[in-house]
């Protein structure tokens, strides 16, 4: 897919490398990945909303619910379900609403001109660098664990996702640390003609010093030199502030659901 500069081009964008960095968890051996023409699905027996996860629906018209059903009873874990602009039927969030999923918050995808990326306060003592071994993965798991609140049994799960995928393109993995100690971590995904930051996470002793947004930047730096000239993101509301500072600007929503769905009757 070559991105297109407009608002419509970049919306397509942030949901299109969503896509690739799904598609790239096929990799491992312990998630299923269902890449079929009406859905993107993962199916793990970890029971984690992360490794369960479903977006881009697009059902066809008349057999919503045949199929909504068939994609549901393929795992019995908690999922989450990503809903954003392309996604069809446009009744989805109130038919998932109906089978037990919660709904969450909306969340902001955003995209940036990386000619437009400006520099950052620098923050004191702080070494960012490139994941390029084993013992750096593993260090960059732990932290990314702890930054996002993953339950301790989803970390080890987590650091074999990553350790399958790797560290070369299209993936980029970054480590910060401070005093020697791993504080932060972040990830770029080439993919769908854009380069997609993933992964951003600061351990909460390290919050609220410019960690995160030190190391975007330099992640996006890579991605300019890289040759793109455009990033994308999913932001979670907490994030937003550090990447409109960054330049990104907001250009779609992401409605999130999760939970178990119901395994009665078809409502």
């Amino acid at each position: 897919m070559t991105f297109s500069s407009s608002e419509e081009g970049a919306r397509a964008a942030v949901e299109a490398n969503m896509a690739e960095f799904v598609k790239q968890w096929n990799r491992w051996s312990g998630i299923e990945v269902h890449d079929d023409p009406e859905i993107l699905q993962t199916v793990c027996d970890v029971p984690f909303p992360l490794f369960n996860n479903i977006s881009r629906a697009r059902l066809p018209e008349g057999r919503e619910d045949q199929i909504l059903d068939r994609i549901l009873a393929r795992s019995s874990a908690p999922l989450m379900w990503w809903i954003g602009p392309t996604t069809r039927p446009l009744d989805l969030a109130d038919r998932l609403r109906a089978r037990g999923l919660e709904q969450g918050d909306d969340l902001p995808g955003m995209a940036l001109d990386l000619a437009d990326l400006p520099s950052v306060p620098e923050v004191p003592d702080l070494e960012v660098r490139r994941v390029e071994n084993d013992a750096d993965l593993a260090a960059w798991s732990d932290v990314g664990a702890v930054g996002f609140g993953f339950p301790d049994f989803a970390t080890a799960p987590f650091l074999d996702l990553f350790c399958a995928i790797g560290t070369e393109p299209p993936w980029h993995h970054f480590v910060a640390r401070a005093d020697g100690r791993p504080v932060a971590t972040a990830s770029l995904l080439e993919g769908a003609g854009v380069a997609g930051l993933y992964n951003v996470a600061t351990i909460p002793e390290a919050r609220n010093r410019g960690i995160a947004a030190e190391i975007s930047r330099r992640a996006l730096a890579v991605a300019a030199d890289l040759g793109y000239r455009t990033a994308i993101l999913q932001s979670t509301l907490m994030a937003v502030g550090v990447y409109r500072r960054l330049g990104f600007r907001e250009v779609c929503k992401l409605t999130l659901f999760t939970g178990t769905p119901n395994r009665g009757e078809t409502p």
